[in-house]
């Protein structure tokens, strides 16, 4: 199809592109990112071309806009016609046809106008945040196509403009973001009690004061995998919860009933009956007998107490915690604040928001996040030949005072007060505390003045240190649930997480 009749209709546009004097140099280097003839029928970019041409939406590499054509102007009528690219004088006239409407080919990038001639792949999450980036910028008028977004997804733009400037749009008008950029580094400077070794933050892309955190719909999480990570948010729950009024009088009312367990024998008269058998030497009468059976049924142990540790575990508001962890990163980047996200966004690729959140508090946003979710804490005591876990070396209360990190654990006590009576032998030294404190106990029941008195001085001994240490651990703030771990040589082994609901684990 001959096009010479196309070219001598052509009259110069009064309002034809011409790019400003101070842009000239900077198209210097353009030509190798600009769009050529045969690129326009390649995947789709001759309709692409059409359309932003006509709408005033094709730009040069600076991002300024070439004038709008008409519908009716003869470059876009022709192209309407056209299958391939023309050849021979037909081409030369083509590229004269195009250069007086918009300019030489080389000015028109494809990147920036998303013509692509190749498929580019599938973007990655870290890309797609990078799009979405690209998108609002774009649309809010901010520099879009430079920088390390736009270096990082610039080929994508081609084939997932379209989606991602609906998700742009999305993002301004439900989020209220007029510029978004990736936080930047792929690690952030975590808590130094973390246990967990992945620092990538809870943040993808900040816009203002929201920080972002970006997930697919087809089923990111909220948390990365790994038993470290899981038994650190759970650590960081705990002391959040310890802060928390209700979670403080859960943990007193735990303390309160492991104390009484402890001591309830003492509550019955049963040590003044044992008294009155160290002066006189006689047999204890059927009722002391009673009593002492009924505290050798006391069977306190590392089981009784892991049980109502889980109990305290298993409550609505604890579980908020553990989720708005895992959500923002709340205790884990606290050296790193842009690293705490504080919206949560769930997205679709086809270039919609499917869900958000405002992560706003652990009681509003932490009770959303735990619906559905769940986890199952295993914990691991301290053996006679060791001593518990993070349990450090300290002689009294007063010790404690002077540094919170620094507590006495119950399985101290009793070894410290069984060798002060010479009692911490080899029948006791292979027993745990609680093992070591039934039988202190059971002595009480002798039928040697001497050892009753010395197993009741143990005994009053281990109870007031117990009550001191006790009265200590409430007053530990957002380490009183650790401290009373510590205290009992409980440590938290292995969580569990199973995920569900809206916003899954």
């Amino acid at each position: 199809m001959s096009l010479q009749k196309y070219v001598r209709q052509v009259r110069p546009r009064n309002e034809s592109y011409t790019p400003p004097v101070d842009k000239v140099q900077n198209f210097l280097t353009e030509a190798a990112g600009g769009i050529k003839p045969a690129d326009l029928w390649k995947r789709d970019n001759l309709q692409r071309f059409i359309d932003k041409a006509t709408s005033g939406e094709l730009v040069d590499s600076l991002s300024a806009k070439f004038p709008a054509l008409p519908k009716n102007n003869e470059l876009i009528k022709l192209l309407k016609t056209l299958d391939d690219l023309p050849e021979g004088e037909d081409l030369t006239n083509f590229k004269k046809l195009f250069s007086k409407n918009i300019g030489p080919f080389s000015k028109v990038p494809k990147a920036e106008n998303g013509f692509s001639t190749a498929k580019s792949g599938t973007p990655s999450g870290s890309q797609w945040e990078a799009l979405i980036a690209v998108a609002v910028n774009k649309i809010k008028g901010k520099p879009w196509n430079k920088g390390p977004e736009w270096d990082d997804v610039g080929k994508f733009w081609g084939e997932y403009e379209k989606p991602s400037m609906k998700l742009g749009q999305d993002f301004i008008d439900k989020l209220g973001v007029s510029e978004l950029k990736q936080l930047g580094g792929s690690t952030a400077s975590t808590n130094p009690d973390w246990k967990g070794r992945d620092k990538t933050p809870k943040t993808d892309i900040l816009g203002g004061t929201k920080k972002i955190s970006l997930k697919k719909a087809s089923g990111s999480q909220l948390m990365s995998a790994g038993q470290a990570e899981a038994i650190s948010t759970f650590e960081a729950a705990m002391s959040m919860y310890s802060l928390d009024a209700k979670g403080k009088k859960q943990v007193e009312s735990v303390i309160s009933a492991i104390q009484d367990d402890m001591g309830r024998m003492s509550t019955r008269g049963t040590i003044g009956s044992l008294e009155k058998l160290r002066d006189s030497g006689n047999k204890l009468s059927k009722e002391d007998e009673a009593k002492i059976k009924e505290m050798e049924g006391l069977q306190l142990n590392a089981k009784t107490v892991t049980s109502k540790l889980e109990n305290l575990f298993t409550n609505e508001t604890f579980k908020s915690y553990f989720c708005w962890e895992a959500a923002t990163g709340t205790v884990k980047f606290n050296p790193s604040p842009n690293a705490i996200a504080n919206v949560i966004v769930k997205f679709q690729e086809t270039g919609s928001i499917k869900d958000f959140l405002i992560l706003d508090s652990p009681k509003g946003a932490g009770s959303t996040l735990a619906k559905g979710n769940n986890f199952f804490v295993s914990f691991k005591t301290g053996d006679a030949n060791s001593r518990p876990y993070l349990a450090l070396r300290s002689k009294n209360v007063r010790a404690i005072k002077k540094n919170v990190g620094e507590q006495v654990t119950f399985g101290e006590i009793i070894r410290e007060e069984l060798e002060k009576e010479g009692m911490l032998n080899e029948s006791f030294q292979q027993l745990d505390e609680f093992a070591m404190f039934r039988k202190v106990k059971s002595k009480l029941k002798d039928v040697s003045a001497r050892v009753v008195n010395a197993a009741k001085r143990v005994y009053d001994a281990v109870m007031k240190r117990i009550s001191e240490a006790f009265n200590y651990i409430k007053t530990l703030g957002e380490k009183m649930i650790k401290g009373l771990m510590n205290f009992l040589g409980v440590d938290v082994s292995s969580v569990k997480t199973s995920g569900g609901g809206k916003w899954p684990l």
